[in-house]
């Protein structure tokens, strides 16, 4: 039986540049999508049946060039199908996770899913779509996500240290991403244009002009946190068990009434990696001409 190749468009994040927003409008509108001849994939049904396997005990067999990784993607992935030609998914996960936004490189060491988009794109037409957001903004966002779940050593500190003696550098992402994949059409949103135009960005992940639809509000789980929330999450006793971290955490957060931001970058260091964010769309610009959407 001859295969028939799939056209994929997957949004591969990165973390906090309103992913969950672009998956729950997407799924709001996934029978008029399928009409439009796509599948798409939910964030519920990636997670559900594992899509993105974890390596668990197993991870030698992940250093054969990603195939078994590939394998439990693709069946996986084909059990969720309804038979569209065009499959799109929105799942930050294949990057990594979130804790590896608060590092001087983002998303490194690389994520072993990396290599499934590799077997996918030599196999069939795979767009891989981007999405990017100032680094002074998606640090704290990144950092406020990772300590919902676990404790960090120095809080905010050791971050804060090693990013801005060493800025991370999207520019970096992005030259990683087009010389491992190059088989794959690599497209970059900045999380600000989407926020200007989302009907803009979603029809240019599908691929169509993506349906009317009403905007919905933020997921409780997505929200950031006052500063006077974090505080308190500072107060809670070291080493606690993780189950028990995790509740209190959610406690708090849940009964946050505070109404300061948090902001933990001075004036000076908010300076420096906006002065990052903006040299790096001048060099994906000026290194990748027509990579960056714009709105």
């Amino acid at each position: 039986m001859k295969y028939s190749p799939t056209k994929w468009r997957i949004h591969i994040g990165a973390h906090k540049t309103a992913t969950t927003h672009v998956q729950d409008l997407a799924e709001i509108k996934c029978d008029k999508l399928y009409s439009e001849g796509i599948d798409f994939i939910s964030r519920l049904n990636i997670r559900k049946n594992k899509v993105l396997a974890k390596p668990g005990r197993f991870q030698w067999r992940y250093k054969f060039n990603g195939k078994p990784l590939f394998n439990a993607f693709n069946k996986r992935v084909n059990s969720l199908r309804k038979g569209a030609e065009t499959v799109v998914l929105s799942e930050e996960n294949f990057l990594g996770c979130a804790s590896t936004l608060l590092s001087s490189s983002f998303y490194f060491p690389p994520s072993p899913h990396i290599q499934t988009l590799i077997s996918l794109s030599k196999r069939d037409n795979v767009s891989i779509f981007l999405s990017i957001r100032p680094q002074v903004d998606i640090i704290p966002s990144a950092y406020i996500q990772v300590i919902r779940t676990q404790q960090l050593k120095n809080g905010f500190d050791a971050v804060r240290n090693e990013v801005i003696s060493h800025p991370p550098s999207w520019l970096t992402l992005v030259r990683y991403l087009s010389k491992t994949i190059p088989n794959a059409h690599l497209s970059i949103w900045r999380m600000e244009d989407y926020l200007q135009d989302k009907s803009a960005v979603l029809s240019h992940l599908f691929g169509i002009t993506f349906p009317p639809f009403e905007d919905i509000e933020t997921p409780s789980g997505t929200k950031s946190p006052s500063a006077e929330a974090i505080d308190k999450i500072y107060l809670l006793p070291p080493n606690m068990l993780v189950k028990e971290y995790k509740k209190q955490v959610a406690e708090i957060i849940a009964s946050d009434q505070g109404e300061t931001k948090f902001s933990p970058f001075t004036e000076a260091e908010r300076l420096i990696l906006i002065e990052k964010y903006d040299a790096d769309i001048i060099a994906i610009k000026e290194e990748f001409p027509g990579l960056l959407l714009e709105v």
